[in-house]
């Protein structure tokens, strides 16, 4: 199949980063982002190319030539003269006698484009559109299909909106029948979306394939850093179809919105206090964000399809206004039960897709290719995490009841910055990759982060001590957290004016050379103190004497230990709790005094000293590149 890139524009928005390049050769991490889309679909088996090109086409040109280096063929279509989006097709319409790719060179994007094909060829649509939700559906088209995925509307954004509306958006992702270039259109500048695409609407030849894979556009600043971003946690890639998905499963009533029995309209739809917070997070962490929700309203008569529909397009309509999207919804309408005036006789079922039952779990893993073992369920009744126990996900609880679920919290919210923020971590997974016998102390892992995150982030410090090579490692994390440990970490800019008011001439140094820290102290370091206190007091109540001394409320002492039993630890502990710090201990796999009375205690699964010690330093790194990347990552 051929594929046609759209690469002529100048890209105005993008320019005040990039003036002097054409936009599809801005870089995403050293590599031109049209570079990436062609070695993308290289790898998928589509290398016949043709690039359509005007603004600085020579430097395109020069870049890729045959495109032979890049393992595709390469052809060229030069607009002398502005063409329009899809003028250039017209002028092509000769070399383009099948099916054909159409896509755009100025988004960054990975997508099963063999899965899209074959969607489209199922279908037998004159065109399909590959569409999903965004975090700006207010300010892009929008795209209105009935249930059998046929487009009935093309909504632009000039166009008048219905209040609430899906969050579907058109990616710039097309496959294209050659038909649709017979179209009686006789300018030569062309617009693709107005003068081929939306003609094509309520013609039931106009499909979407809708996919929560990546595509984004680059056509901001701000856009453009966010997909560089994404790039370098991996996101880019992990959304591919091909691969394996994470999914946090939503619950709607109660867990989105405010429970107020069976909800029948609109009007009583509500956001929760923190849920936009929330699923704007999941959509950053890599998990897709799923609702799978029972609605027996329509099986009782008292909601249609169509009124769900809308329910659910102001559901929509409020997380998009502040950049939070739903990547799926599933609902069950069946109700076991009948008695109900109006009731729908056809959906008074025993289904499988009811909560408890696994059914729209499992109807989602097979679409979107996602791993249950993976994922989490989140809801606020029994059933849903029975639901999520069934399809094999962890669970969570909104509220204090026991079901078996794997945490328990008081919001979505809680839920997400407490687990899914940190486990997403891609430091922590990597951590997992490389010593698979750490999952046993996961848990303690995520939870000695949180800790030492929440104390950073109300400017407390840390305190750290152990003995023999723990003392080592006490000094070695001290050394990452105090000064640039994987990241740049510059001063920040009040701190650099305050500096050049002290000293204009000097400030320079200080600012090019200091760097962000993260304030920790290793209490066997001090000499002096140290040989006073044992030569005038109890020698195994050195590192209290320095908790006592230095410890503030609200910071972290963390003892190390691989026996978990050194008393001069122990005393430093108790010393922390009574001057209200948190302990986190670090030790070896055996219970232990030290793993009793520390808040949290990562317990490494090994007996043997040195084996102990082998496995605390990758722990220890892991904590201080998430932290670093807590407060000193791009934002």
């Amino acid at each position: 199949m051929k594929v046609v890139i759209m690469a002529g524009g100048k890209g105005t928005r993008i320019s005040e980063l990039f003036p002097d390049i054409p936009k599809p050769m801005i870089p995403v991490c050293g590599i031109p982002v049209l570079e990436r889309e062609i070695l993308s679909l290289k790898e998928q088996g589509f290398t016949d190319i043709i690039l359509t090109v005007g603004y600085k086409s020579n430097a395109i040109m020069n870049y890729f030539e045959d495109g032979k280096k890049f393992g595709v063929d390469i052809e060229y279509f030069v607009e002398e003269q502005p063409l329009g989006n899809a003028g250039a097709l017209f002028q092509l319409k000769d070399k383009l006698t099948e099916d054909f790719l159409l896509l755009n060179a100025d988004a960054m994007f990975n997508v099963d484009f063999n899965r899209f094909v074959k969607f489209h060829k199922e279908h037998k649509g004159l065109v399909t559109l590959f569409t999903h939700p965004n975090n700006h559906p207010y300010d892009s088209g929008l795209i209105i299909a009935n249930k059998d995925k046929q487009v009935d509307q093309w909504l632009a954004k000039e166009d008048d909106r219905p209040e609430f509306y899906q969050n579907r958006v058109n990616a710039g992702l097309h496959v294209i029948s050659p038909k649709v270039l017979n179209m009686d259109i006789t300018s030569s500048k062309v617009d693709l979306d107005r003068q081929v695409l939306k003609p094509l609407c309520g013609t039931g030849k106009m499909y979407c394939y809708d996919s929560p894979e990546y595509v984004k556009d680059m056509g901001t600043p701000d856009r453009y850093n966010g997909v560089c971003k994404d790039f370098k946690k991996g996101i880019i890639e992990g959304r591919n179809l091909k691969n394996k998905q994470k999914a946090i499963f939503l619950d709607r009533d109660g867990t989105i919105n405010k429970y107020v029995g069976f909800l029948q309209s609109e009007e009583q739809f509500e956001l929760l206090e923190g849920v936009t917070d929330a699923i704007r997070k999941i959509n950053q962490s890599g998990y897709l964000a799923v609702v799978v929700t029972n609605q027996p309203v329509i099986a009782r008569g008292e909601v249609t399809y169509d009124g769900l529909q809308l329910i659910h397009n102001k559901m929509e309509t409020l997380l998009g206004k502040d950049g939070a999207y739903l990547d799926a919804i599933y609902y069950c309408p069946h109700h076991p039960d009948s008695g109900f005036e109006g009731e729908v006789k056809a959906l008074k079922i025993d289904c499988g897709c009811r909560k408890p039952k696994p059914g729209l779990l499992l109807r989602a893993a097979e679409d979107f290719n996602i791993d249950l073992n993976q994922s989490w369920m989140i809801g606020d009744a029994k059933n849903d995490v029975l639901a999520g126990k069934n399809a094999g996900c962890k669970t969570a609880l909104i509220g204090k009841n026991e079901y078996g679920q794997d945490v328990t919290v008081d919001s979505l919210l809680e839920f997400v910055d407490e687990i899914i923020d940190v486990e997403s971590s891609m430091y922590l997974a990597q951590l997992l990759e490389r010593y698979p016998i750490l999952q046993l102390c996961k848990k303690e892992i995520l939870d000695a982060y949180l800790l030492l995150e929440n104390a950073f982030s109300n400017e407390n410090k840390l305190l750290i001590a152990g003995n023999g090579g723990s003392a080592a490692d006490a000094e070695h994390i001290v050394g990452e957290l105090m000064k640039g440990f994987k990241l740049p970490r510059k001063p920040d800019e009040e701190f650099i004016k305050s500096l050049l008011k002290e000293d204009e001439e000097l400030s320079s140094l200080l600012s090019n050379n200091l760097q962000g820290a993260l304030p920790a102290i290793a209490l066997d370091g001090h000499m002096s103190l140290t040989t006073a206190y044992i030569n005038d007091c109890e020698p195994l109540l050195c590192y209290a004497q320095q908790i006592y001394g230095y410890g503030k409320k609200g910071d972290i002492f963390l003892g190390i230990s691989t026996s978990g039993n050194s008393k001069n630890i122990l005393y430093a502990a108790i010393t922390a709790h009574a001057k209200g710090l948190k302990v986190i201990g670090l030790t070896g796999g055996k219970d232990s005094k030290l793993s009793e009375i520390s808040d949290v205690c990562i317990q490494v699964p090994s007996k043997e000293t040195y084996m102990i010690q082998e496995l605390h330093l990758p722990v220890y790194h892991c904590l201080c590149l998430m932290l670093e990347e807590r407060f000193f990552g791009e934002r």
